[in-house]
């Protein structure tokens, strides 16, 4: 499983690391706007999501199943560490996007705690909305 889930870390690395800009751009903008910053988490997190299913077609354009077949995991694993990628993904995106907003709001002292407490309510409710939609289209991508 923990080879399975870094083949596809390095897949995301190599493939999105021009999304990283992005990702780091779009918390800065909301953490100079904490009032409506909620809005760009949900982009990053959609963003973070599809992430996991780009490496669906990355393995169809390697022939990854064919090759699959023939090491010692079963079907189970690889279905498996697609949801611990997500999960990981996601939770991990979440948390980095709540911090770098954070950081950029203190240091341009921006930072109000009734902002950030609604900010920490929205990022609850759209990480649950993003697992949910992304548990969905990796089941049918499979």
């Amino acid at each position: 499983m923990k080879g399975l889930l870094l083949k596809d870390f390095y897949t995301i690395w190599k493939g999105g690391r021009i999304f990283l800009i992005l990702y780091v751009f779009m918390a800065a903008v909301s953490g100079v706007n904490i009032q409506n910053g909620w809005s760009y988490m949900g982009f990053w997190l959609v963003m973070m999501d599809s992430q996991t299913s780009s490496t669906f077609s990355y393995d169809h354009s390697c022939n990854w199943n064919r090759f699959a077949m023939t090491m010692p995991v079963t079907r189970k694993d690889v279905v498996r560490s697609k949801f611990l990628l997500q999960l990981l993904i996601v939770c991990g995106s979440t948390l980095a996007y709540l911090v770098l907003a954070a950081l950029v709001s203190l240091v341009l002292r921006t930072f109000e705690v009734k902002a950030f407490c609604n900010m920490l309510f929205a990022a609850w409710l759209v990480l649950w909305v993003v697992l949910l939609m992304g548990s969905v289209s990796t089941l049918l991508l499979f």
